[in-house]
């Protein structure tokens, strides 16, 4: 049950809550998209040869302003193994990939046939080097089956329920073999059976207990079902959505859930900055000690074992204030790398040797290897979080130009 599927794949969701009105596509096709990729330089992201990009000025606007040095460039990644990596941006929805750990990575412009309707992609997962599927602003779906090279639109997300207003922002897609699949949208939680070709909106907004917005999931199975969401609502389902159980923390942010068997899982609160702690499959929580760092957002959580686990938080400064575009503009936030060796009742900073506004997601594909995202830079351990290398650096978004799928 390691690495959210019982073997050594993962996927995440790198958004924070970023409520777009968007519209919202209702159709189904088979369009196929056969990029070439584009190169990148590790160290600048700067395309260094070959094929099509998609331009920014060719996305349509979206018509808001967005704050985007407070948000993380990288929303979405998914492994395969420990070398074998794919993120989706934040702001453009393109596709980056490596083979090799982040020593190169290669950029795939996802543009649909219909070269006036091109797609941004928003959530991706894979569940090995070659299958994958991704889910574009609106809740249009993707599947590729030869590593993201080529890839077919299979469905896009519709329901009759009248109280859902469409596609607002996807927070998370999770295939768990090559037929069952979750998905994560601001007010929904979706599941299909047969690949993604049709999904089943399994619990949402029309039910009075949904109070806050899912955030984050973990996924065993096409069966079991742990979310977490903004109101400190715990969701849980052992029977593929069918019903729910659901408890609730208190109102702060639920940040994260991780699980590392059956019965023994962990779950991080946003601006409280704590712990909780299950060893009964989430049907009862134990808060951790308190957390000894002020002004600290947990941000995200993960287990290698029952004892050693890593986490990553940003911390306000003495002299922040509660616009957080303030505070990363006067260098008065900072991320923070978190680990355990006593199940989470003790927690040591970890320098990793360079300061950064926040950080947002930890992921490990085993003990030794390990990438860590801050807001523009993505870090990789080989040696079990004793050093961290930047495999990946983005030039930072200096506008605020909003754009759309």
């Amino acid at each position: 049950m390691r690495n959210n599927t019982g073997s050594n794949l993962f996927s995440i969701g790198l958004g924070f809550m970023l409520l777009l009105s968007v519209g919202w596509i209702g159709c189904r096709s088979n369009r196929i998209y056969s990029g070439g990729a584009d190169k990148l330089n590790p160290s600048s992201a700067n395309i260094v040869s070959e094929s099509k990009t998609i331009k920014e000025e060719s996305v349509g606007a979206g018509g808001s302003e967005i704050p985007w040095a407070i948000f993380p460039q990288i929303k979405s990644a998914a492994f395969s193994d420990m070398n074998t990596a794919w993120f989706v941006t934040y702001r453009d929805g393109d596709v980056l990939r490596t083979e090799d750990g982040g020593r190169s990575w290669n950029k795939v412009p996802l543009e649909a046939y219909d070269k006036s309707n091109q797609t941004r992609m928003s959530q991706i997962s894979f569940i090995d080097s070659q299958r994958g599927w991704a889910v574009s602003m609106k809740g249009r779906v993707w599947q590729t089956i030869n590593g993201g090279r080529e890839w077919v639109e299979i469905a896009s997300l519709q329901s009759n329920d009248p109280d859902w207003d469409g596609v607002t922002s996807l927070e998370q897609i999770k295939f768990t073999d090559e037929l069952h699949g979750w998905i994560i949208e601001t007010f929904s939680i979706w599941r299909t059976t047969n690949g993604g070709k049709d999904w089943d909106m399994v619990f949402s907004k029309s039910d009075s207990r949904m109070k806050g917005q899912p955030v984050r999931g973990f996924f065993p199975d096409g069966h079991k079902a742990w979310i977490c969401g903004t109101e400190g609502e715990v969701y849980r389902t052992t029977d593929e959505g069918q019903t729910w159980d659901v408890q609730t923390m208190g109102k702060v942010k639920c940040s994260d859930i991780f699980f590392i068997d059956e019965n023994t899982g962990w779950l991080s609160r946003d601006a409280a900055g704590q712990f909780y702690r299950t060893h009964d499959g989430g049907k009862t929580w134990q808060i951790q000690p308190e957390f000894d760092k002020k002004n600290t957002y947990i941000e995200s959580v993960w287990f290698l074992s029952k004892k050693e686990g890593w986490a990553v938080a940003r911390q306000l400064l003495e002299g922040s204030s509660i616009f957080m575009s303030q505070n990363v503009e006067r260098n008065l936030t900072r991320g923070i790398l978190l680990h355990t060796l006593d199940g989470g009742k003790t927690w040591q900073t970890v320098d990793i040797g360079t300061r950064e506004p926040f950080f947002h997601r930890i992921y490990f594909a085993d003990a030794q290897h390990g990438w860590l995202f801050s807001r523009d830079n993505t870090y990789r351990t080989d040696d079990g979080g004793k050093s961290w290398s930047t495999v990946l650096k983005l030039p930072p978004i200096a506008d605020t130009k909003s754009v759309s799928d």
